[in-house]
């Protein structure tokens, strides 16, 4: 069975001879995992939106999903002689070094302290900064996979606004409606939006999934109330899953933590696959969630990133793995993925145990 029969019958609930499979995780554990399966050189490709994982590697694992990013041609990015850079929404990321590898912060939210009017006059990042004609040859080259466009961070108005002036004032702006608040919303919307249509006309008719994020939840409970969820972020999402939906693509929303509560939202406005699907957190009951939303969402995750990959045996991963697929896959609607890009702490005989090695 092709990978893209494969995917897409696991989400019409049809016949298939596994579980479909996706992979992410940080640059330490992808290198690894290359010089375990001897692949040499790079061919990872994408933007400074998203880079997208050396096909190669996604083969020796067996992955059915592959992604499809334009490329950048615009303004350069510099970085800085300690590895830092400011991204394209102008804020700046740190180098932060761990024991296990290293990640990039979040330094400066350039808008803490922005009016609307400071909001509207602000240097966003321009759709036509992209190139989106390379879309067409790679979804030519991935004919056999299930084609996805987008990433976690595709929109994103919380994530990206926390970074732009600080969570606090995110938090307060909305809880006040405040205009500066809802300005970044929209400032973000505009350019996603179009971003967003080009890629799904180029790619028309030869990607199946447009993928969008925003976070929701935390380990005990919604950021933001259901209220504010329909009343706030709802109508600025709905436009992007009927684009989506315009063009023919299913629709898949990523949102870390408890987000129970949002699922009968996301299904009204249109999503059909439902990602990281986050356990051993209130409202994420995966046979509550088979049970109540099973057929409605597909299931995009499940593998846990913090109590399972980097604390149990390779065995232990390959028993959670069978639970986990015998219950949010029965019947199909499952595809197997970490809740999160799996991190450079995480032994390397577990992510092999997690794909079937």
């Amino acid at each position: 069975m092709k990978p893209v029969d494969r995917v897409l019958n696991c989400i019409k609930r049809k016949s298939i001879d596994r579980v479909p499979r996706n992979f992410i995780a940080f640059p330490e554990i992808q290198e690894k995992l290359k010089s375990h399966f001897s692949i040499e050189g790079d061919q990872s490709y994408g933007n400074p939106l998203i880079k997208c994982v050396d096909p190669r590697l996604l083969e020796a694992l067996s992955c059915d999903l592959r992604m499809a990013a334009p490329e950048y041609h615009g303004p350069g990015i510099k970085k800085e002689p300690d590895g830092s850079w400011t991204n394209l929404f102008g804020v700046k990321r740190n180098v932060v070094k761990v024991k296990t590898g290293m990640y990039y912060s979040y330094e400066g939210a350039p808008l803490k302290n922005a009016t609307a009017g400071d909001v509207k006059n602000y240097p966003w990042p321009k759709p036509e900064w992209f190139d989106y004609s390379t879309i067409e040859k790679q979804c030519q080259r991935f004919a056999d996979y299930a084609v996805v466009s987008g990433y976690p961070g595709n929109v994103d108005f919380l994530n990206k606004t926390s970074t732009l002036m600080g969570m606090e004032n995110l938090m307060m702006g909305l809880a006040r409606k405040d205009a500066a608040v809802l300005e970044i919303f929209d400032k973000l919307a505009e350019f996603f939006y179009e971003y967003n249509r080009r890629i799904f006309e180029i790619g028309k008719g030869k990607i199946h999934i447009a993928y969008f994020g925003d976070d929701y939840g935390s380990s005990n409970n919604l950021l933001i109330s259901p209220r504010m969820y329909e009343e706030i972020i709802y109508p600025r999402f709905k436009p992007f899953y009927d684009l989506a939906r315009s063009y023919g693509l299913m629709v898949m929303h990523h949102s870390c933590g408890s987000i129970g509560k949002l699922l009968p939202y996301f299904i009204e406005a249109g999503v059909e696959i439902l990602d990281v699907v986050q356990p051993y957190v209130p409202d994420m009951d995966f046979h509550e969630l088979k049970e109540n939303f099973g057929e409605k969402l597909t299931f995009h995750g499940g593998i846990c990133v913090q109590k399972i990959l980097p604390e149990v045996t390779p065995g232990e991963v390959k028993k959670e793995v069978d639970k986990v697929i015998s219950i949010l896959g029965k019947g199909g609607g499952y595809i197997l993925c970490p809740t999160n890009k799996i991190g450079p702490e995480v032994p390397l005989e577990n992510v092999l145990a997690m794909y079937g090695f």
